[in-house]
């Protein structure tokens, strides 16, 4: 496992970023493979996409590959020079309707499909780039038109999913449930009303994986396997 802080981590991947201006990629095709994950909440875990990162950069130590989750929030608030307290605003579910005409009367923050749009560009660049899992946030529909990209839709049954995150956590199983339930719900309107999508569409994945069915080891080795012959 790599022992380097997340933040180092991102900041290197951020360094590597600017080697390569913008105005390149108007001229250039993506090269580089790059991984988009839509899950389930739970689905492998909380920790798999961590893990396939880990794996990949094992095989391929030359090639050094990052992972935004979260903090891609902080990325686009970089790229666009947006201050910093408007992070609270980009959740990963739809903010509510008459919060949102307030605050935009108010002068608070941008609307938020200017927001969405911005943070579909930062993951566009990230892709574009390439050596890069993205997690949620539609990822996989921002980038539907690059070449080299694996599409994964991460899938398990409900009882498991609700005993990893009473584990992680550390809350009982009727928390657990509510917590699952809600994280689901708000991923399914985000896709639904920002991208016009049923996140739930095996059209839009290259690889669905069911963890009822299979391990989750195996399909982290075998999908760093795939990635290396994709480099």
């Amino acid at each position: 496992m790599d022992n380097r802080s997340s933040i180092k981590i991102v900041e290197e991947y951020m360094e590597r970023l600017s080697e390569r201006s913008k105005s390149s990629m108007q001229s250039e095709r993506n090269t580089k493979p790059f991984i988009t994950i839509s899950r389930e909440t739970g689905a492998g875990g909380f920790d798999f996409a961590a893990k396939l990162l880990d794996r990949i950069n094992c095989i391929k130590p030359d090639e050094k590959w990052a992972l935004f989750d979260k903090n891609i929030l902080q990325k686009v608030i970089e790229e666009h020079n947006m201050p910093g307290e408007l992070e609270r605003f980009m959740p990963e579910k739809k903010i509510p309707e008459f919060q949102t005409v307030l605050e935009q009367l108010f002068g608070l923050h941008p609307s938020e499909h200017k927001l969405i749009h911005k943070i579909s560009m930062t993951i566009y660049h990230l892709a574009y780039i390439g050596n890069i899992i993205l997690v949620g946030r539609g990822a996989n529909i921002i980038t539907a038109g690059l070449k080299h990209g694996l599409h994964l839709r991460l899938i398990e049954p409900l009882e498991k999913r609700v005993s990893y995150a009473g584990e992680y956590f550390n809350i009982d199983k009727v928390a657990a449930l509510k917590f699952i339930e809600t994280e689901d719900k708000n991923r399914r309107e985000y896709i639904k009303k920002y991208y016009s999508k049923n996140i739930d569409d095996g059209h839009l994945y290259s690889i669905i994986l069911n963890f009822g069915r299979v391990e989750r080891e195996s399909a982290i080795r075998a999908l760093s396997k795939l990635i290396s012959r994709m480099c």
